[in-house]
């Protein structure tokens, strides 16, 4: 009778009877972030990667040296942020057509302007 008991009581799940397994399996010693796997967790933290959203190869394409603002790449930033442009969220042309010498009111082209 005692016996029985004590069998199913180190056997029933909330003792942890079938799940220690698993539990075991995922934490392991130094692994501070347990809902990866060990393999995956040094497959994106690599030593110097500060940023491990990205795998090592995306990484390297977005973050160059020099590059302030890596949510571009290297191509659109030396589109849009040219020398001499204080607004960059327009393209340069746009930015030319809008504001011409002496326009005071830029919200306007240029033609509605003369117009009035």
């Amino acid at each position: 009778m005692l016996e029985a008991l004590l069998t199913a009581i180190i056997a029933s799940p909330i003792m942890g009877g079938s799940n220690a397994i698993g539990i075991l399996g995922r934490q392991t010693t130094g692994n501070k972030s347990p809902k990866f796997e060990d393999y995956e967790v040094v497959k994106r933290q690599t030593t110097g990667n500060k940023s491990p959203k990205y795998e090592d190869y995306g990484v390297t394409k977005r973050q160059t040296t020099g590059n302030k603002s890596p949510k571009f790449d290297d191509y659109e930033v030396t589109k849009r942020q040219t020398t001499g442009n204080k607004s960059p969220k327009y393209e340069d042309h746009e930015v030319v057509k809008r504001q011409a010498t002496g326009n005071k009111s830029p919200k306007f082209e240029e033609y509605e302007v003369e117009k009035k």
